[in-house]
């Protein structure tokens, strides 16, 4: 199976871990990998590397557009919503679009942990089908 992975930029460390074990199983995985950050540690604030702005930075290197065309080309998406600003299983604005961009597009969605209790998006993330895996990626 194809799988491009989501969530917070600030899980990329996470986000590579997962992509090994899941590429393990045999599975061909995306995750985001900005060329341009640089450091490849996962320490701190990802976007404190840049000069700008978050929006100016995914406006300069079209990240929301390349990340749709990852999605596009897999079988599913697997978000990696970690805790993150005191949210258990955070999952934020871009990660809910990618979520949503995702189900209209009838791909699978898993989750690495359960929902998160964040207001609407709680209600709306339901309603979309998720597969909640608990850590185990070999439900998928």
């Amino acid at each position: 199976m194809t799988i491009t992975i989501c969530g917070s930029m600030n899980f990329l460390g996470e986000m590579r871990k997962v992509k090994a074990e899941l590429e393990s199983f045999g599975h061909i995985v995306y995750i985001p990998e900005p060329e341009e950050a640089g450091s490849k540690d996962n320490g701190g604030d990802y976007w404190g590397r840049y000069k700008m702005s978050r929006s100016e930075v995914k406006k300069k290197y079209n990240y929301i557009k390349k990340h749709k065309d990852l999605i596009d080309i897999a079988d599913a998406i697997l978000v990696i919503n970690e805790d993150k600003n005191g949210i258990k299983h955070y999952v934020g604005a871009n990660t809910f679009l990618e979520a949503g961009y995702a189900y209209y597009m009838n791909k699978k969605i898993y989750f690495k942990n359960p929902l998160p209790l964040q207001g609407y998006l709680t209600d709306e993330l339901e309603a979309m089908d998720i597969v909640v895996l608990d850590g185990d990626f070999s439900k998928i």
